[in-house]
This record gives structure tokens, sequence and C-alpha cells, in this order.
């Protein structure tokens, strides 16, 4: 399935067919049925956004405002299960997606897809089974380098991490009976231990209350990389490997929702919109002086 030459000589390949496809094996059931899962994942953020409303909105209504996924280095798209009663038990599978550079802005491409998966356990006062649907942006690279590369910076002073692997660590409070939506950015970023530029909306469904203290992992699905791209370092799927055939749908909708941001608006607008959000600070009252310095 993946031919490669000498390392550092190029970069690897997938032998495709004449559509772009890994024909009808495994590989390209696994796709298919992954790019299916993103986009009912992504339509039920969309849904319950616009629960109180008197239409169904699109999948391309955008799960997150459109400017913040323009501003994207990396996307995550997951579904958690948790089960509590006193222990509880979390797992959860999805695609890491990486922003690709390209000649011009409204020529948007997309990595292959990564595959992950999070495992955790705890304890405490929480009881009930829910899912969790997750669509999640960061607009860094730190999110792909903590997890392809097992963590750098002041947090990681001391700590032992695995390539391809994140520690996951937080308090887990739900008080839910039923459908539920959050935008909050703090929603995985608060797990990693450090702060994180990202922004984030999921979707809730089933009853769970309580508190639990939950510890685990956010790690690269082995099998499944394994079993689409073989030996391919996942760096490697990220940044140079061709997007596969399978993804398409996924790849149009994220870029019709960016290119609602970029036939509108310029970049820098974008940028600014990203800072207001983020910080409180309205860049475009910053009045530049001679000597360059700033007055806000």
């Amino acid at each position: 399935m993946i031919s490669s030459g000498t390392p550092g000589d190029q970069a690897p390949v997938i032998n495709r067919n004449s559509t772009g496809s890994l024909s009808t094996g495994p590989a390209h059931r696994l796709l298919l049925a992954e790019c299916s899962n993103a986009e009912s994942i992504m339509r039920s953020i969309v849904n319950q956004s616009f629960a109180a409303g008197d239409s169904k909105p699109s999948l391309d209504e955008s799960p997150l405002k459109p400017w913040i996924i323009e501003m994207a280095n990396t996307l995550i798209i997951l579904r958690t299960k948790t089960t509590a009663c006193g222990l509880t038990v979390q797992s959860g599978e999805g695609i890491l997606l990486k922003r690709q550079p390209s000649p011009h802005p409204t020529l948007i491409k997309w990595s292959a897809p990564l595959f992950i998966r999070i495992k955790s356990k705890g304890a405490g006062m929480l009881f009930g089974s829910q899912t969790r649907s997750v669509f999640a942006v960061c607009t860094t690279r730190q999110l792909e380098d903590m997890l392809l590369r097992g963590g750098s910076g002041q947090a990681d002073a001391g700590k032992t991490k695995k390539p391809g692997s994140r520690t996951l660590r937080g308090m887990e409070f739900a008080m839910s009976c039923g459908a539920g939506f959050s935008d909050r950015s703090d929603m995985l970023a608060v797990t990693f231990g450090e702060r994180l530029d990202l922004v984030s909306a999921s979707q809730t469904a089933g009853p769970i209350f309580g508190v639990a203290f939950l510890s685990g992992v956010m790690e690269l699905d082995a099998e499944k990389n394994a079993e689409v791209y073989g030996d391919v370092r996942p760096m490697d799927i990220l940044n140079t490997l061709a997007p596969p055939a399978e993804f398409q749908p996924i790849y149009g909708e994220m870029n019709r929702i960016v290119n609602r941001v970029e036939r509108l608006s310029s970049v820098s607008r974008a940028s600014a919109s990203l800072e207001r959000f983020s910080t409180g600070r309205d860049p475009d009252s910053v009045i530049v002086l001679s000597d360059g310095s700033t007055v806000t």
C-alpha cells in the first residue's frame, strides 16, 4: 500500500487507483467510515447549536465561527463516551487534520487524517453515561508539537512522555439530563495542564451528574494509522502525504466554511477578530507612533 524511497530522499507515496482512492480494500473502507463519522460529529454539533431554531442548518453552517476555523493550524474531530458509577471510564476516537501551506489564500489544503484516541479513568461522585461530540481548533503548532513529539516547554520539565501521546488530567464536572451544547475554549486545553490557543465546540447526549478526577492519555491510534498508511511516520502523514480522495466530503465542507471568511475579509481582519475573542483587546483601536511604539 505504501511505497517509499530512501529516508530523506522523497516523501512516502500511497499507491492509489485512477480516482485517487485506495481501491476497495480495508483501508478504503476505513477511510470512508471515518469520513462519515467526522461528518456526523460536525452535523450533530451544528444541529444542537441551532436546536431552538425553526429550520435545520446545513453542514457548512460550521460548528465554530468560520473566522476561527480560518485561523486553524490543526483541527480535532472526535467523539467520546463516558460511563460513571463512582468509578469513571472515558474513551473516544477521532481524527486530527492540519492545514497545509498553499500559494494563495483561496487555495485551501488539508492534510491526510491522522487517527487519534482518548483513554482515561477516574474516581469521584460522578454517575451516568454520556457521549460527547467534539470539534476543536488549535491556532498554533502547540497541539501538533505536543502530540507528535511527546510535549515540550516548561510544563514538561522532568516528565517523560512517549512521542505520539499526551497525558490528560483534570476534573470532570457534569450536570446534564439530555442533549446540550458547549463552546468552551478550555474544554480540552485545561486537561493538558498548560495554556493552549485552542477553541472548541461540543454536543453532549445522555444523563450524567456529579464530579470526578480523570487521568488518561490522548494518543495516536497506531492500529488505524498502520492499516491506512503502513509504516509512514505521523509527521509525514500530516505534512507530505497527499490527502485521500475518501475524505473529500470533509475537505469540501471545511473549505466552504473557510472561504466564507476569505471572500469577505482579509487574514488581518480574521487575526484581529481572534485577538479580540481571546484577549478582549481591540487591535483596531491601536495607534502606531512614528518610533514604532503603540498607544491603545
